[in-house]
């Protein structure tokens, strides 16, 4: 691939120097084999350059790929995958940064081994501070720009194609897009002409795939999203638990005295094994709404496991062995004419003190475009309420605030979008945005 040259290692005294070593993974092939990924990358920290400013990178959120469904479901359009093999080596390194090459290149090399030897860098290495945002710079800049496409202000990672009516999101060297079908042959082909992309062609109404470790099953009806069983079962795993019963309920109804009092902290391996459930499980809660109030309660026992929070986790455990196959549902839409708008609800509840120890609130919301559950999320309030009418305010500023950039996301690739905002516990709230006004009523 070009990503290095090697110099005499006396060359480099006072230069920038950067260590490297081997990262070794366990990932899966397309078939569910589990194989070994090793590869080379560089070991850079920030004390090494603690000034830089220039590294900001952005990635969209777990949540953002779902306003992809939502497009290819509401117009029937297919969708499409593009992996950029090696991504950060297709983008040249215009800095003076050296590597110390691998063991194994060196005792290949024996003319190196009296002046000794160093690697230039020619393309961007993985493990580099900058190689993100050079990564996103590359992308935007020297390919999706140069083909046409518009790039969002608010959210740098989405792009679209006014005129081929093609909407894509990028997610590092994972691309996900919808569009018509000419559209999106279109941008495989053209594209060649600027980056080196893998893609899975036009996945129609009949197509099964996975996207960030999400699986997506389409039919005419609509696209069913559904968080990977592996993660399930990773957990299940963890806590031993593999044969175990099922619970019809993600937490158990506890008494408060129950919630209020202590509980005697877990063994320190209990607590390692605690902690990589709770993390696995933050992760597969953005597709599972039903479990993320009980996840966001076993957050907070991160720093300090305690056996109630172990008995809280194998609840909830039990519960997800019993609904792997539960998902998300955007149903298809209907051919009209004119194009109807969108009716984005925003809902938000909390619960006045609910955590017995802190006396904090949460914040839960979902926000639901035309039957599609576009975003969903359960947050616990960093402030101590004192009523509950002010929880519910600040669960409603929440709701107001995620409803704003996902209505801005839709009408930046093609939809008009009314939106309303329903607060439950302090009465009832309607937030319209209309064009650039904006009107607030309460009763």
């Amino acid at each position: 691939l070009d990503v290095y040259e090697a110099v005499p290692a006396g060359q480099t005294e006072g230069k920038y120097i950067v260590t490297t070593r081997w990262e070794k993974g366990l990932k899966f092939d397309d078939d569910g084999n589990q194989i070994m990924r090793c590869r080379f990358v560089a070991r850079e920290f920030k004390a090494q350059s603690p000034w830089r400013t220039d590294l900001f990178a952005p990635t969209p959120s777990s949540a953002t790929s779902r306003l992809v469904d939502f497009r290819a479901a509401k117009k029937n359009y297919p969708t499409f995958l593009c992996d950029a093999p090696n991504a950060f080596q297709q983008v040249v390194e215009e800095e003076e940064v050296y590597v110390y090459p691998p063991a194994e290149w060196i005792a290949k090399h024996p003319e190196w081994h009296e002046t000794g030897v160093m690697w230039r860098l020619k393309k961007q290495l993985y493990g580099r501070r900058a190689s993100p945002q050079k990564w996103m710079d590359f992308i935007a800049d020297g390919t999706m720009l140069k083909l046409g496409f518009r790039q969002d202000v608010a959210a740098p990672t989405f792009f679209h194609h006014e005129d081929q009516d093609l909407f894509v999101e990028v997610h590092m060297d994972d691309l996900y897009g919808t569009g018509p079908t000419e559209s999106i042959l279109w941008f495989l082909k053209a594209s060649k002409s600027y980056i080196e992309l893998k893609s899975s062609g036009v996945l129609g109404l009949d197509a099964t795939y996975q996207h960030l470790k999400r699986t997506r099953r389409r039919t005419p009806a609509g696209i069913t999203i559904v968080a990977d069983e592996r993660y399930t079962d990773k957990v299940l795993k963890l806590l031993d638990m593999a044969d175990c019963k099922a619970k019809a309920t993600p937490m158990r109804r506890e008494t408060s005295e129950e919630a209020s009092s202590d509980s005697p902290l877990l063994e320190t391996s209990d607590a390692t094994m605690y902690r990589s459930a709770v993390g696995v499980l933050i992760y597969v809660s953005a597709d599972k709404p039903d479990i993320q109030f009980t996840v966001k309660t076993l957050t907070t026992e991160m720093q300090a496991p305690t056996m109630r929070g172990l008995g809280r986790l194998k609840h909830l455990a039990r519960y997800l062995h019993g609904t792997r196959d539960l998902g998300i549902f955007f149903a298809a839409g209907e051919a009209t004419r004119r194009p109807l708008p969108v009716v984005l609800k925003s809902y938000a509840d909390s619960d006045y003190a609910g955590d017995k120890l802190s006396r904090k609130s949460t914040s839960c919301g979902c926000l639901v475009a035309d039957g599609c559950l576009l975003m969903n999320y359960s947050r616990g309030q960093r402030v101590v309420a004192l009523s509950s009418g002010e929880a519910e305010f600040y669960a409603a500023v929440t709701a107001i605030s995620e409803s704003i950039l996902i209505e801005h996301l839709l009408r930046f690739f093609g939809f008009k979008v009314l939106t309303h905002q329903l607060c439950f516990g302090f009465g009832l709230s309607i937030y319209h945005c209309s064009g650039k006004r904006s009107t607030f009523n309460f009763f």
